[in-house]
């Protein structure tokens, strides 16, 4: 089994379908999911579809996209994929926030990455994502849903 390394972002536009809550404010638009370009001044997302092409087109600043392929994406918004799924089969992303039902009862917990143990964990005390494999994990939200 290989490891997939996917990440995703907020793509703000007036005709997306979702929305986020960020810097106390609501920002309409849609999620992107695939590989990440970095560059100086902007951040996008080369949409799975697209990454197995080796097919990187030209950027075309004014719309924010590059050539349709890449899509600019708010940076602050930017997660990686934990390479875990919940129990609806459902992909955890970092600033998740995921319900974790383990023996002793029930708990919620922001999905994080730790520079400290280079791992994903949950909530500040760094309880190791990878540690929660035998117990149900579900995916109730994001840190960007404007809910506290």
């Amino acid at each position: 089994m290989s490891r997939q390394i996917l990440f995703k972002g907020f793509h703000e536009s007036s005709i997306g379908t979702e929305k986020i809550y960020l810097n106390g404010e609501w920002i309409v638009g849609e999620w992107v999911e695939g590989s990440l370009i970095v560059a100086e001044d902007f951040c996008c997302i080369l949409e799975t579809s697209y990454v197995d092409r080796f097919d990187y087109p030209y950027l075309d600043s004014d719309l924010g996209i590059i050539d349709g392929k890449a899509i600019t994406v708010i940076p602050e918004t930017i997660s990686q994929f934990t390479g875990l799924t919940d129990v609806n089969d459902q992909k955890i992303w970092e600033n998740d926030i995921v319900l974790v039902h383990d023996n002793l009862g029930s708990f919620t917990a922001q999905v994080r990455w730790c520079e400290e143990h280079a791992q994903f964990v949950l909530g500040k005390a760094a309880f190791c994502l990878g540690n929660f494999d035998y117990f149900e994990r579900e995916v109730v939200g994001n840190i960007f849903d404007g809910v506290n």
